[in-house]
């Protein structure tokens, strides 16, 4: 039987910036996941993954867009090297105003939160984990990056050029409309930058203490399996678990769902039962 859940668009300002958020509310939940989306991704983008998983373990769940993307306000410049850095500042002053706004609490766990970040949105989480931990309960990284890699580069390459010979930017606009053109220039723009060559998080790494599940696709055509090893290997966490998803690329949470959804649940629940 499946859990009736509240589901709402709001929009919340930090500082210059107003950010579109989705927040669905289930019964009873006594934990919140954020969903953090990749380098061209949104809260659409997700589709029906975020509903599917609230609904297996019984969560909240905050699933908002970035600056640049989606239904949030536009870039008003490029992107500097330490974007991911800023990123997780704004995450965590993004969830002290969701805090603040809310009338009664959703969250049993002193507003602490399962963070689930895909690409950037993973580094993301992975920061947010090392620098906010009194915020994060518990990550979950999907085709994370941890150091800036050849084969990254050459799917980037390789998605420009799907971008200048396919209908890429027009299946993009559908989600980010007119902002499409400079989200596409400034993710390319700075990941072939010679100032983000040497992108490396690994220092960080030892900080993040809280329980941790590592997932990649076998196939991941922006990542090796070297980035799912970096993070297992190197976090200082009494919880580690790593799910290499067979037969996946960048995105098992749509490319096998089924077992996506699966593996993560079960952590989930482990996190609530330990």
């Amino acid at each position: 039987m499946s859990t009736q859940l509240n589901d709402s668009i709001q929009y919340y300002e930090i500082g210059k910036l107003k950010l579109a958020c989705r927040i669905i509310l289930a019964p009873g939940a006594d934990k919140t996941i954020v969903f953090l989306h990749d380098s061209l991704g949104s809260i659409s983008i997700w589709r029906d993954f975020p509903q599917k998983l609230c609904q297996i373990v019984n969560a909240n769940a905050i699933i908002y867009d970035r600056q640049g993307h989606g239904l949030s306000c536009e870039f008003t410049s490029e992107r500097r090297p330490d974007y991911l850095f800023e990123e997780t500042r704004i995450l965590s002053e993004l969830l002290q105003a969701i805090e603040s706004k809310r009338e009664t609490k959703t969250n049993n766990s002193a507003d602490r939160y399962i963070l689930f970040g895909h690409s950037d949105g993973g580094t993301i989480a992975i920061l947010t984990a090392a620098l906010h931990a009194d915020k994060v309960q518990a990550i979950v990284t999907e085709g994370a990056h941890v150091f800036n890699e050849e084969i990254t580069l050459a799917g980037i390459r390789d998605a420009v050029a799907l971008y200048q010979s396919t209908d890429l930017k027009q299946r993009l606009q559908k989600y980010h409309g007119n902002k499409t053109e400079q989200l596409f220039a400034n993710w390319v723009g700075i990941w072939q930058s010679p100032q983000f060559r040497d992108f490396n998080i690994e220092h960080l790494l030892p900080s993040v203490v809280c329980p941790v599940l590592a997932i990649q696709g076998s196939l991941d055509e922006y990542g090796s399996a070297a980035q799912l090893d970096s993070i297992i290997s190197q976090v200082d966490s009494q919880i580690v678990k790593k799910g290499l998803i067979d037969g996946a690329a960048h995105t098992p949470h749509k490319e096998r769902m089924k077992e996506t959804l699966q593996v993560v649940a079960e952590f989930v629940q482990r996190i609530f039962l330990d």
